[in-house]
């Protein structure tokens, strides 16, 4: 063979059937066994039947085939009170390591039962005679751990996470001196192969390698870190086929985040999940499920953590029945027809019917009602992460996403700001003009102002914003004194951050009301009848 071309096909590592065929004339066919990373499948020999090859060899003739040793197993990976005694079974002899690194022939043999009374990662791998050696086996054993959450291990060679030259969570040696740390390793679009556990209370839960990246933006620069873990069939699994949040959620996820708070990181660490369930809650905006677990990097406690979905495509795919492909999702301004949109509302008068009809024929309106709203009351400083998505079924449909700078100034004018007609998001980067644009026809500006009235009454009560934050802090709470030992913080400072959350209420819902009023130039009995409540009377 002179020359090969290389079709532009994926095949999943799971194992899969390949056909050739000729217009209806099946000429030949492969039955695709799971294929471990780097392993080759095709005609031993070239002309005897198919078996796993060491190596693929293009352009040559196949070499002979070669069978794989058999993965050992072990004893139920998970959360353990007292010590436990690992025991590991292979076919061939087992090798293991306790340090994350990749088990080989060089790494500590298999004779006994390994005890353990600290929590440890044990990766093993088994090699047989004659045989490749088999996939690595990852296993984290949580001892002691005292933990109300479920727990997540992630698991990946050390190098890979913690070296000056390829640590995805190291500055590295390209770091500016100056916060964030742009060039640093972890703004790199780096992504490394991990394995993911996750340990429910109940037992149950699942295991799987993944491809693991550093989450977020200036938040990267923080200590504690997020991460983004992607399932590809490169890694073995091109999904995660588990129910992430029971019933309420998908089956399967291509991605999802751990999260644990943004900028807010070291002081709720919950604002985020508190604003946008509420929004959640009687709304139809958008957001991002959430449930608290605490995290294990290499086995070492990392502290209490959130997995989210992932804010792309998928996440609108799955969650509103659409094709992936079918999926527009944009940030900020947008672009190409969401921006076209705008224009048209900008260019054209509002608060004559037919242009109003023809952008409520466009987006959702009332979704983006609930959500300008909901931004505004919360008052939040960073609407660059705008987010907003259509299908072809669905109209320009809005997310509230990273909401970790808002309950901060209760006495910030965001009705004022965010009709700003030079723009707003702190840099004036984020166009006003869809708001300006609707808040000049009569139903949108009288919708508008009820919901305000509405979502103070209903939303954000004091009372309903107090129960969230409640309930998530008993949740946490146990793990949280564990995560602020962890990071050097005071506990009892994070108790009194809560404080800051259940008395934003207290204030906002008195002045909010005000803007509203000095904005629109009501009177107190139009304020009354669009369902204020007016601080005395």
């Amino acid at each position: 063979v002179s020359s090969y071309s290389r079709l532009p096909v994926n095949l999943s590592s799971d194992g899969e059937c390949v056909y050739l065929s000729r217009g209806t004339e099946i000429i030949d066919y492969a039955i695709l066994p799971a294929l471990s990373t780097d392993m080759a499948y095709g005609r031993e020999n070239g002309t005897g039947g198919f078996a796993c090859l060491a190596s693929p060899t293009p352009g040559s003739v196949n070499g002979a085939g070669v069978e794989i040793s058999t993965q050992p197993t072990a004893t139920a990976q998970g959360v353990y009170e007292t010590a436990v005694d690992v025991t590991l079974t292979g076919s061939g002899t087992v090798y293991y390591t306790t340090d994350c690194s990749y088990p080989t022939q060089n790494s500590t043999r298999y004779t006994a039962p390994i005890h353990l009374d600290k929590t440890t990662v044990i990766r093993a791998v088994s090699y047989e005679p004659g045989k490749q050696p088999s996939e690595i086996v990852d296993l984290t054993y949580v001892v002691n751990g005292d933990h109300a959450l479920p727990v997540v291990s992630l698991v990946a060679e050390p190098d890979d996470l913690w070296s000056e030259e390829k640590g995805i969570y190291a500055t590295g040696p390209n770091a500016s001196p100056v916060n964030p740390h742009y060039g640093a390793n972890y703004w790199q679009n780096w992504e490394k192969r991990a394995n993911i556990s996750l340990f429910e209370l109940d037992g149950t839960g699942f295991s799987l390698d993944c491809g693991l990246s550093i989450f977020g933006a200036y938040s990267r620069a923080y200590e504690k870190k997020a991460f983004s873990l992607n399932f590809r069939d490169y890694y073995g699994a091109g999904s995660l086929d588990y129910a992430l949040f029971g019933e309420e959620g998908l089956d399967s996820y291509e991605a999802f985040v751990l999260r644990c708070g943004g900028q807010d990181t070291f002081y709720a660490r919950m604002k985020d999940v508190v604003i946008t369930s509420l929004v959640a809650d009687q709304t139809t905006v958008a957001v991002q499920k959430y449930r608290p677990v605490v995290l294990y990097i290499n086995g070492q406690f990392w502290g209490v953590y959130y997995i989210r979905e992932k804010a792309n495509e998928n996440y609108v795919a799955g969650n509103y029945n659409a094709a992936v492909e079918d999926v527009t999702l944009m940030e900020m301004n947008g672009s190409g027809s969401y921006k076209e949109l705008v224009e048209y509302a900008h260019t054209h008068d509002l608060s004559k019917q037919e242009h109003y009809d023809y952008v409520c024929s466009q987006m959702d309106v009332e979704n983006y009602t609930d959500f300008m709203v909901a931004q505004m009351y919360i008052a939040n400083i960073d609407l660059e992460n705008t987010r907003f998505f259509k299908t072809p079924d669905i109209k320009w449909t809005w997310l509230f996403y990273d909401t970790d700078l808002s309950f901060n100034n209760d006495n910030f004018n965001t009705l004022k700001d965010f009709t700003n007609p030079n723009g707003t998001g702190g840099t004036g980067t984020i166009s006003t003009k869809l708001i300006n644009a609707l808040l000049k026809n009569p139903e949108f500006k009288e919708n508008f102002i009820r919901r305000m009235a509405w979502q103070i009454e209903n939303i954000w009560s004091v009372e309903n914003v107090t129960a969230r934050v409640d309930e998530i802090a008993a949740m946490i709470d146990q793990d949280m004194k564990l995560d602020c030992e962890r990071w050097g913080k005071s506990y009892d400072n994070w108790r009194g951050s809560l404080r800051y959350l259940r008395e934003f209420p207290m204030y906002r819902n008195q002045k909010l009301p005000k803007f509203v009023q000095e904005y629109f130039g009501l009177t107190d009995k139009q304020m009354k009848q669009y369902g204020f409540t007016l601080q005395g009377g």
